[in-house]
């Protein structure tokens, strides 16, 4: 399945996207009810001039809209990045604006129909007292590098000194996957943001952000589509992505072990042929007693990634144990 398909599937779930647009305006106050949410098309089209083939078609990642009672309050609108675009604030208003166009035109359809305007009213096509439904549009953002790219428009333009005043702006909701502190009270974003930190964190060696995802599952009950949205990163390794395409159930450990499985080989046994077998197996041990691992389970992955016997890897556990540090 494509990583687009996959993160939209995930946020299809009224409750999940509920959760977010809460966390990301309202700071977790439950303002947004996945009840009153209804998922619209994903597709706007703007007219651009006057002639029938004067359209525009632009596709969304996520839309939906929130009503009370029969009533469109906003339209919320979720576009999932999984590297920086450096034109994003610009796209994201394009797609607004092509949204009130759409309101727009669908509210002059009407009085056409109606010809139930006034003379003052007659040149807008709307009546005095109609409004339209605002549309809040937030940008989610995979990639393990932090966003360097434009968050307003203003960020896009050469503007004149003095002349910043007299320019219109305007800002984008953002949202970086790896460093957010955002209230979520959804077990599963709460579980996707967690992850995608812990495996983003660049103060540790990839060896310990593995074991720490791994410590992190083993504790917290994490849904398969969460895992799904993680893998499906093209920061990872295909080896995680074919490993949840196939069929059979899999444990959250073992995805984790296959998305820094090489890597960490490569490292050990480069250590040890360049003569930092000590090191190599301290850091290791050190980790995985960091996390409060048995021993027994220690001395399996020791005989699996350092290619060992289990009485060789109990002798190298004895022999370097007394050398780690907590």
């Amino acid at each position: 399945m494509k990583q687009d398909v996959i993160v939209k599937n995930y946020w299809r779930d009224k409750d999940r996207f509920a959760d977010l647009f809460n966390a990301a305006l309202f700071h977790g106050e439950s303002v947004i009810s996945a009840e009153h949410l209804t998922e619209g098309p994903t597709e706007m089209i703007g007219k651009t001039d006057s002639t029938t083939e004067g359209f525009l078609s632009k596709y969304r990642d996520m839309m939906m809209s929130y009503s009370y009672e029969g009533i469109a309050l906003a339209i919320l609108g979720l576009e999932n990045q999984d590297q920086i675009h450096y034109a994003m604030p610009l796209r994201a208003l394009i797609y607004d604006c092509m949204n009130y166009q759409e309101q727009y035109h669908s509210l002059q359809k009407k009085h056409r129909q109606k010809r139930d305007l006034s003379k003052k009213e007659f040149l807008s096509g709307i009546s005095k007292e109609e409004r339209l439904t605002p549309v809040i549009t937030l940008v989610v953002y995979y990639g393990e590098e932090s966003w360097d790219g434009a968050r307003t428009l203003h960020d896009m333009l050469e503007i004149p000194s003095g002349w910043k005043p007299f320019v219109n702006d305007y800002p984008m909701h953002l949202i970086e996957v790896r460093n957010q502190n955002l209230i979520f009270h959804h077990r599963d974003n709460q579980n996707l943001f967690a992850l995608f930190q812990i495996l983003y964190e660049h103060s540790q060696l990839s060896s310990e952000r593995k074991q720490a995802a791994i410590e992190y599952t083993r504790k917290h009950p994490v849904d398969p589509e969460v895992l799904s949205v993680i893998a499906s990163s093209s920061q990872f390794p295909d080896v995680a992505k074919q490993q949840l395409n196939t069929k059979g159930e899999h444990t959250m450990c073992q995805v984790f072990d296959e998305i820094f499985n090489e890597g960490k080989k490569e490292g050990h046994t480069a250590g040890l042929v360049a003569g930092k077998e000590e090191g190599s197996i301290t850091q290791m041990i050190r980790i995985y007693l960091k996390f409060g691992t048995p021993t027994q389970t220690i001395l399996e992955e020791m005989e699996k990634e350092l290619h060992l016997s289990h009485k060789q890897a109990l002798l190298l556990y004895d022999k370097y144990r007394p050398k780690v540090s907590i």
